[in-house]
């Protein structure tokens, strides 16, 4: 998962960065420091998103506590379109909060209503990496890791190249064993590689 949208805080931007050189008990120990006071929900929410990334539930939880009691909360588009072409949705994240808590039959509602929303944005010409990669997200949270995989794959074909966010991904990790996976990984990491060089050359 990456964090995009979030001009609201650069501490919590850069903490994708954060979690690339340091790892994810850095990230949680910076999450922990910050000063979230007066932030808006759909804000709150994507904190959240960075705290069950780098593994801290609790954090997250009580997060997306302040953001389901905020006042502005029912102004959140759980499920934004534009949000959505780019590969995230707070729906995801809930989610993942019910499974964790053991309520899978609203888990398992929530992703089959954004795997609908995702069917139909494709079928109306929102065909990008974002679609793809998405839908990974939500059939590697219901369990599908081969349905997973091979939205992974089309999201690699459609330009999607973030290799190290999937590694670490809260969503896959029904994937992460899979020696296709890694495998897609490593493709990816080189086609990043060679892109890198061609930047180079000028």
């Amino acid at each position: 998962y990456e964090i995009r949208f979030c001009d609201w805080s650069s501490d919590v931007c850069s903490s994708d960065l954060l979690m690339i050189e340091r790892g994810p008990a850095a990230v949680r120990d910076y999450l922990s420091q910050l000063d979230l006071g007066g932030v808006p929900a759909s804000d709150l929410l994507t904190a959240a998103q960075v705290s069950v990334t780098a593994g801290d539930y609790r954090l997250a939880e009580q997060l997306t506590a302040r953001a389901v009691a905020a006042a502005d909360f029912p102004e959140v588009e759980l499920a934004h379109r534009t949000a959505i072409k780019w590969g995230t949705s707070h729906e995801l994240l809930l989610a993942l909060l019910e499974l964790h808590n053991s309520d899978r039959q609203a888990a398992v509602e929530r992703v089959t209503g954004l795997l609908r929303l995702i069917d139909e944005l494709e079928r109306n010409g929102y065909a990008t990496w974002g679609i793809h990669s998405l839908r990974a997200d939500a059939l590697g949270l219901l369990g599908d890791a081969d349905g997973a995989m091979r939205s992974l794959q089309q999201a690699v074909d459609a330009g999607w190249r973030s290799a190290w966010a999937a590694q670490r991904d809260p969503y896959l990790v029904s994937l992460f064993e899979r020696p296709d996976f890694r495998e897609l990984m490593q493709r990816v990491e080189q086609l990043n590689a060679d892109e890198r060089r061609r930047y180079l050359r000028f």
